[in-house]
């Protein structure tokens, strides 16, 4: 693992999100998959290790909390201008048969529809300002 760190987490985002979409995409050839969870453990570490310590705080839920304010996790970003957070569900993108990527609209699909409303809602509820993602 890289000792490298960033304060732009940009590049770290894009760089975990190719390295899982082209893991997904070779189970998918060998007729495996990664299930959404573990695609989420391995981009949040891997956003971890790479960011300059304390620039990037991330607290998962466990499914409890998950099935009650809708979002996977909350994660702030830090400098020295201040922070800003987010809560966020996730969902994983299902592929064709050709390996490349399935769109479906969050109308196709009422758990994710459910979950956005839950999302939405506590968050406008939240003792301090955090936008649903």
């Amino acid at each position: 693992m890289s000792k490298r760190h960033t304060y732009d987490l940009c590049p770290v985002l894009k760089s975990a999100s190719r390295k899982a979409w082209r893991d997904v995409r070779r189970a998918h050839c060998e007729n495996e998959t990664i299930g959404e969870e573990s695609l989420t453990d391995y981009i949040l570490l891997r956003m971890k290790w790479m960011a300059k310590p304390g620039t990037l705080f991330i607290k998962k839920f466990p499914h409890i909390v998950e099935s009650v304010v809708g979002a996977d996790w909350e994660w702030w970003f830090i400098s020295p201008a201040g922070a800003w957070g987010m809560r966020v569900q996730a969902k994983k993108r299902s592929l064709k048969p050709n390996g490349e990527p399935k769109y479906r609209a969050i109308e196709d699909r009422p758990e994710a529809l459910t979950q956005a409303t839950k999302l939405i809602r506590c968050a406008k509820l939240s003792s301090y300002p955090i936008p649903p993602v």
